[in-house]
């Protein structure tokens, strides 16, 4: 009996210490390994810790972080980085298809990465303002679906204003700008030499523009349009007030020159400029240079009296020509009659501007070339009176 009692209290005792054992196993048991990150992705990021304790990864490439907790954040935003990274050896590799476009494998992928750039509003609006003005656009352009199509694509989420908000920015614009100059012009001191002119249009409104040319502290030239407006008249008088009540808005009193055509009515409009001047106390030598004759006009008036002698001649060549150019039919068949003349200038016929003198030698230099033109076109043509420009044996030479 003591054999067996001693054998049953044995059996309990490696019972109790198997439980111990049992209860105490899982707790010895080896930790699990963390899995391998095994996306490629992260191969392009580096791994640390912040100020504030929690993990993050950031770009090898560029000056970005992101969450680095593979189950909560996953890799899409790390993905969309890269596409669209700027420094990166596949986006930046030249001579190769490793671009930002075939980098990304669809459109979607390439929405995300778009989505994800965080676009300025007011800094792309006041770019399309610019576009606008520079380009010289009409305001309905931002109305255009080919314009839509093209911002949805590129920034999905600028809002396109309307035409009417496009009108006021550039109004306001103008203003930005001018006041930025009003602000230079008070501070820089600079002298101004100044150009103006007025002129009478097809519908006998009379036009009046002045503009400014300065040399900025780094001896730079530049050109402003100070003033264009329509003008009452041209008296030397009015013109000569309207000229001063512009430099006063634009805060200019400092004029050096002032350049003008060799009309009598401008010698009346300098005459008040420069008593103005001399009671601002800002006129040197007394406003006695001030005074500056336009070179182009002189030039503009030697060459008129110098072709007052070829007058009958430059009339018939004017005659010629517009006839051939009053018809689309007329001239379609002064071309035809080119081809079969053997006539490889690529001109055209060109008429005379009265305002720009340099023009009559370019149509008596295109007629010259089209003088057998001419002489074919006669013979198929009554109406055609080449016969006189013929007839005079007129050296277009």
């Amino acid at each position: 009996m003591e054999n067996d009692s001693f054998t049953v209290e044995e059996e309990m005792e490696e019972l109790n210490t198997s439980r111990q054992i049992g209860e105490e196993g899982p707790s010895e048991r080896p930790k699990k390994k963390p899995t391998e990150r095994r996306a490629k992705v992260w191969d392009h990021f580096t791994l640390y810790t912040d100020t504030n304790g929690k993990t993050r990864e950031k770009c090898k490439y560029y000056e970005k972080n992101y969450a680095a907790h593979s189950s909560k954040n996953g890799t899409s935003t790390l993905n969309s980085h890269l596409r669209i990274c700027k420094n990166h050896p596949q986006n930046t590799q030249v001579g190769n298809n490793h671009t930002i476009t075939s980098y990304c494998q669809n459109e979607t992928a390439e929405r995300e990465a778009f989505s994800s750039l965080k676009i300025d509003s007011e800094t792309v609006r006041k770019a399309l303002v610019r576009m606008i003005i520079i380009d010289d656009l009409p305001f309905k352009f931002v109305e255009n679906e080919g314009f839509k199509h093209f911002v949805s694509t590129t920034s999905p989420h600028f809002m396109i204003p309307s035409r009417s908000t496009i009108t006021r920015d550039c109004y306001n614009l103008f203003f930005d700008e001018k006041n930025k100059l009003k602000t230079y012009f008070r501070t820089s001191g600079q002298r101004f030499s100044l150009t103006t002119d007025t002129w009478t249009s097809n519908r006998r409104l009379t036009y009046f523009c002045l503009t400014g040319q300065y040399i900025d502290e780094h001896w730079k030239l530049h050109k402003v349009i100070l003033k264009f407006i329509p003008c009452p008249s041209h008296k030397g008088d009015e013109v000569g007030l309207l000229i001063e009540k512009c430099l006063l808005d634009w805060g200019i009193d400092k004029v050096f020159a002032i350049t003008v055509d060799n009309t009598s009515s401008n010698d009346t409009t300098i005459a008040y400029l420069k008593r103005r001047f001399v009671s601002w106390g800002t006129a040197i030598l007394g406003a006695k240079f001030l005074h500056m004759r336009c070179v182009a006009h002189i030039i503009n008036l030697v060459v008129k009296d110098g072709l007052k002698d070829l007058n009958d001649s430059i009339e018939r060549v004017q005659t010629v020509v517009r006839y051939v150019r009053q018809s689309p039919v007329r001239l379609k068949k002064f071309k035809d009659y080119a081809v079969e003349e053997k006539v490889e200038s690529k001109k055209s016929l060109s008429l005379d501007v009265p305002t720009r003198w340099y023009s009559i030698y370019i149509m008596l230099q295109t007629a010259v070339i089209f003088q057998g033109v001419f002489e074919r076109y006669e013979l198929s043509d009554a109406e055609f009176r080449v016969g006189k420009l013929a007839s005079s044996q007129t050296n277009y030479d």
